[in-house]
């Protein structure tokens, strides 16, 4: 099994200019962790980071009902369906939720934190900043070692990209 992390805009349509996404991918590469992959141009639409093995259960924003992880399947599905197979269709990730029927997006579900152990006396105990699940137009992809990244090392990237970082922990 391999393991990614990605570190993403929070806002899923949001790109840093290619300056910054040059400038935080380089010190990530130097500074923080080598095994990171090229940067990829962005995408048209917010690309969807999940393992489909192991769904995660995601929470209703408005009427906090945690839905099965088949959703992700069976209502996201459709949606990516469209953006990709249709360039005309709406930019949009709008759906009526399946639970209570609201017009929300489907980056407004929450996720489920990842529990990770560290290792002993590692300095990276804020495990709960790492999603499941998330969205992003652009990231900066590591894979296979040492995921972890220190709250002064997330500050360094939101400041290097310019805005507010999510991370998602993505196993396949």
């Amino acid at each position: 099994m391999s393991t990614l992390m990605y570190v993403a805009p929070a806002d899923a349509w949001h790109v840093p200019s290619p300056d910054r996404l040059e400038a935080a991918w380089t010190h990530f590469r130097t500074h923080i962790n080598r095994f990171v992959s090229p940067l990829e141009p962005a995408t048209d639409f917010p690309q969807f980071h999940v393992d489909l093995e192991n769904l995660p259960e995601p929470t209703c924003p408005n009427c906090r009902h945690v839905h099965p992880g088949q959703v992700v399947v069976d209502v996201f599905g459709p949606v990516y369906s469209r953006l990709r197979e249709d360039p005309g269709s709406p930019r949009s990730l709008d759906i009526v939720a399946p639970c209570c029927g609201a017009h929300i997006t489907l980056d407004a579900f929450e996720y489920p934190a990842v529990e990770l152990r560290g290792h002993e006396g590692d300095e990276h105990a804020d495990w709960k900043v790492y999603r499941t699940a998330g969205f992003s137009r652009v990231d900066i992809c590591l894979w296979d070692h040492d995921l972890f990244l220190n709250a002064a090392q997330r500050d360094d990237m939101a400041r290097l990209l310019g805005c507010p970082i999510q991370l998602i922990w993505h196993h396949f």
